[in-house]
């Protein structure tokens, strides 16, 4: 990481969130942190920020489904991050080495995408 903005006063009151602005060599991206009204811990999550592993399982379990069979993906790293409305392409590999590629469209903050079909 290469910096991180928090609101400087935080309240430690359970169901209450903070938002900390992020930026690191993948770009910039929110945490949600939200206190859990014992001592010094919280819960947090990210917004606008892909885990690709989860997207490469998601787009792997719907080549299963639309009949492709077991497939292998590539959306280019670790982590991105995305905003609504964003599209890349991420490369699939079925099992006799054929190549394609999916078009991938951010649909929310929460991560939820839309695929193309293979």
């Amino acid at each position: 990481m290469q910096s991180v903005d928090c609101p400087i006063t935080i309240e430690q009151k359970p169901g209450k969130t903070y938002e900390c602005q992020v930026t690191s060599d993948v770009g910039a991206f929110t945490v949600v942190v939200e206190p859990t009204g014992t001592g010094e811990q919280f819960r947090w999550g990210t917004k606008g920020l892909l885990l690709l592993s989860k997207l490469d399982e998601f787009i792997q379990r719907s080549a299963q489904s639309q009949g492709v069979g077991k497939v292998t993906v590539d959306c280019g790293g670790k982590v991105r991050p995305a905003k609504p409305g964003d599209t890349f392409e991420c490369k699939v590999t079925d099992a006799k080495g054929r190549l394609r590629s999916t078009k991938v469209t951010v649909r929310d903050e929460l991560g939820n995408v839309y695929i193309s079909p293979l």
